[in-house]
């Protein structure tokens, strides 16, 4: 039996075809209920509780209003499976300028919601295990993470909701205005980490420089999802590991 007719028997739904756009999750567009959603299929093997945190901010910032942008409904989920079937959009080709992703940003830290996961607690966690970063580079990793985490005030900054994949690939343009999507690394924690991860994936979207030590701490955590020795990414791995050893 093929993945897709599996997913389909499971969940009682019709796939049309799997989004390949992204690489941290499967993802299907669907048919369930005669609606078009987005499967998405988590799992643990990376960081924690994903499927958990992302329905959390969902149904938090879906209760809220004049948030200044929009997040998909969850439309049904599976949480034996780590499934969850959310509010399809259809997206417009769009130019981001400096200014709207700028106000984006501002709009998620402007949000009063509280999410029981923390910035410092889950970095300190996850840039420790290294013994899946591929071989080649584990020492190094481990040497850079000491080094990194002597610097890092984790008080720097406000104390905000994190977006913790911020970037415009994520934001998607819809005649109802942006839509921001992909939860799943939603922390409390400083405001500089958003700015930073923007900064680092595409420096021209932000005004301001974020402090080194900021864009280093990103750095190490982009690195470690392609050193990961069972999707071990050669080309992009050197890029990082470079930014890396700039920084710090």
């Amino acid at each position: 039996m093929g993945r897709m007719k599996e997913l389909e028997d499971l969940l009682n739904c019709s796939i049309l075809n799997r989004v390949d756009k992204g690489e941290s999750l499967e993802k299907y567009h669907a048919i369930l209920d005669d609606r078009e959603v987005l499967l998405r299929i988590y799992s643990n093997d990376y960081y924690s509780n994903r499927f958990l945190r992302e329905g959390l901010v969902l149904r938090e910032i879906g209760h809220q209003k004049e948030v200044g942008f929009l997040v998909p409904k969850i439309v049904d989920e599976w949480p034996e499976y780590q499934i969850r079937a959310i509010e399809w959009f259809n997206f417009q080709p769009h130019d981001w300028k400096t200014e709207e992703i700028e106000a984006l940003l501002h709009n998620i830290q402007s949000l009063s919601i509280e999410i029981p996961y923390y910035l410092e607690h889950d970095l300190l966690l996850h840039l420790r295990q290294t013994s899946t970063i591929h071989p080649a580079y584990r020492e190094f990793f481990d040497e850079k993470v000491d080094t990194l985490l002597e610097q890092i005030n984790w008080d720097d900054g406000q104390s905000v909701l994190i977006h913790g994949d911020f970037h415009p690939l994520n934001v998607g343009k819809t005649p109802k205005g942006k839509v921001l999507y992909d939860w799943e690394y939603a922390t409390t924690g400083s405001s500089l980490y958003d700015a930073a991860y923007l900064q680092m994936l595409h420096p021209s979207l932000l005004s301001n420089s974020v402090p080194r030590e900021w864009r280093g701490l990103v750095s190490l955590v982009i690195g470690h999802w392609y050193l990961q020795d069972t999707k071990f990414s050669p080309k992009e791995a050197i890029y990082w590991v470079e930014k890396i050893s700039e920084l710090l």
